[in-house]
């Protein structure tokens, strides 16, 4: 294990000791990404990459205390904040993929690579969740590459227990819950939500949403078709649908969400099968952003490119006389009207 923390260490200090960013560190197997919560197919090697993390840690607390000032748990990231990822990819007791970058909006705007595993999420709100499908939607949010933004519509259909309506909530948007069951008090008896005790499958709201929020367990071309009845009149500028397979042909439902992709210029749609999904696909499509939106998410990245610039600038500039010619500094400890030794040489 000291070679795995050597050599990843050997990788970092590279990168860290001339960057300003905050930084974190992630170490996992590779089959960590495909497994299911619960069901680590190798748990051995994944209790040593915990080992190798803990040791890399501890050794950075020992010999790089500079650098260790600015590491950051990933929880403890915010999705836009820029920071250098630190991650190894665990092949065997000895072996590992090792990477340290700073990560990058995609043209899709997620971040690559991703600082938080996938899967990975926070619960809002000190930690209560509704239900385990708010981690579900919350890394929904993740693979779209934002979330609801405060003072934005959701509609969430099929809501209760209102695991999906709370993560919007926590997130500041306004939501219409429609379910016939009962909400987590909790959910119900927040200030932006609002409880319809109507059919979903059938509800349509009177004014267009920013999100349409869909997890009803109906079969997988009705809830396509139920998307279409929203797209088809602007109903939702975006949506996350989770379509259940139900013993449906994959390729069928794949070639009907190809169709309302083409019909309806999805360009923003992404399909994923989400880490919390099981025998289901994801359909993320975040709406596009609003005009003040968007020019203060722009501002908010300038503003953060040029603190980034100013930084480096900073920590690399050199005191104007270092590196100045030798002459130069002759002049200087010369006195007043003392000429470089070149130019009291004669030569021009």
């Amino acid at each position: 294990m000291k070679g795995l923390v050597r050599a990843l260490g050997e990788a970092a200090d590279r990168v860290l000791d001339g960057s300003p960013l905050p930084w974190t560190l992630r170490v996992q197997t590779m089959a960590a990404w495909a497994a299911e919560d619960g069901d680590d197919p190798d748990a051995g090697l994944e209790g040593r990459a915990g080992l190798v993390a803990e040791a890399f840690l501890e050794r950075m607390s020992t010999f790089r205390r500079r650098a260790m000032v600015r590491y950051r748990a990933p929880a403890d990231l915010s999705d836009r904040q820029p920071c250098v990822l630190v991650q190894a990819a665990l092949l065997n007791r000895e072996q590992a993929l090792v990477s340290v970058a700073e990560p990058v909006r995609g043209p899709d705007g997620r971040r690559v690579p991703s600082p938080r595993p996938p899967g990975a999420t926070r619960p809002a709100g000190g930690g209560w969740v509704p239900c385990r499908s708010y981690f579900k939607v919350e890394e929904a949010w993740a693979a779209g590459g934002r979330g609801p933004l405060p003072g934005e519509l959701c509609v969430d259909l099929g809501a209760a227990p209102g695991g999906w309506t709370w993560s919007a909530l926590q997130r500041g948007a306004r939501v219409i819950a429609v379910d016939a069951a009962d909400l987590e008090p909790r959910v119900s008896g927040h200030p932006g939500c609002t409880h319809l005790r109507e059919n979903g499958f059938a509800y349509l709201p009177p004014q267009p949403a920013d999100w349409l929020l869909c997890d009803m367990i109906v079969r997988p071309l009705a809830t396509l078709g139920l998307l279409e009845r929203w797209l088809a009149p602007g109903l939702c500028r975006g949506f996350v649908v989770n379509v259940k397979f139900r013993g449906k042909d994959p390729s069928t439902i794949l070639e009907a969400v190809d169709g309302l992709r083409e019909r309806f210029s999805l360009a923003r749609l992404r399909v994923r099968h989400l880490r919390h999904d099981r025998n289901e696909i994801t359909l993320v499509c975040p709406p596009p952003d609003r005009p003040e939106a968007g020019r203060a998410r722009s501002a908010a990245r300038t503003a953060a490119r040029d603190d980034r610039h100013a930084s480096r600038q900073g920590a690399g500039r050199k005191a104007p006389w270092r590196g100045a010619k030798r002459g130069f500094r002759g002049a200087v400890r010369g006195g007043k009207g003392a000429l470089p030794t070149s130019c009291r040489s004669g030569r021009p």
